[in-house]
């Protein structure tokens, strides 16, 4: 998925203006993909002269002009097309799990370490697998307290599921850890 389809998509459900997009439920994602606002901006501002999306400012009395930004229909065209395409859902995952996840390639390596470190180790990722299993949770509250439609709580209830999938494979590891450190010379 790109910067550019996590924008549409969100534009999908209605206008938004920039801080809204920042703030909001595509925050997380598009600091996932490195996009802070000196890059959010200028990429509005390209997806605007492409036709994708249109600014609509909204004058105010009090506090700093607003700018909306609403898709239009070549946007939701491109969207359509994107979402009906198989970019991005090829099967090459398989591996890119592994490649991608900086613990895990470190953990292969783990016979290298002192046991108490490598516990240890795992021990932080416990703990931040933990607090990705209440963030994601929190959102799901959110979304289902603001009447999101099932897709997007059944996407966010998998990333529950997966984490907490993760958890019990690290709480397994951390007691591999400590049984290997137990039966070492």
């Amino acid at each position: 998925m790109s910067v550019k389809h996590i924008i549409l998509g969100s534009l999908m459900n209605g206008p938004a203006h920039g801080y809204s997009l920042r703030s909001g439920m595509a925050s997380k994602v598009l600091a996932e993909f490195g996009i802070n606002d000196g890059q959010l901006y200028p990429l509005l501002k390209k997806m605007t002269s492409e036709g994708l999306i249109e600014k609509e400012i909204e004058y105010r009395d009090s506090g700093p002009n607003r700018h909306n930004y609403n898709i239009t229909a070549a946007g939701r065209t491109e969207f359509i097309q994107w979402l009906k395409s198989a970019d991005g859902e090829e099967r090459g995952f398989r591996y890119e799990m592994i490649r991608k996840d900086g613990f895990l390639n470190k953990c292969m390596y783990f016979g290298f370490l002192d046991a108490d470190f490598s516990a240890e180790k795992t021990g932080r990722q416990i703990n931040e697998t933990k607090t990705t299993i209440e963030d994601f949770k929190k959102a799901y509250d959110d979304m289902k307290s603001r009447n999101f439609d099932t897709l997007h709580l059944m996407i966010v209830k998998y990333c529950i599921m997966s984490q907490e999938t993760r958890l019990k494979w690290l709480l397994e590891l951390k007691e591999e850890i400590s049984m290997t450190k137990d039966i070492s010379p």
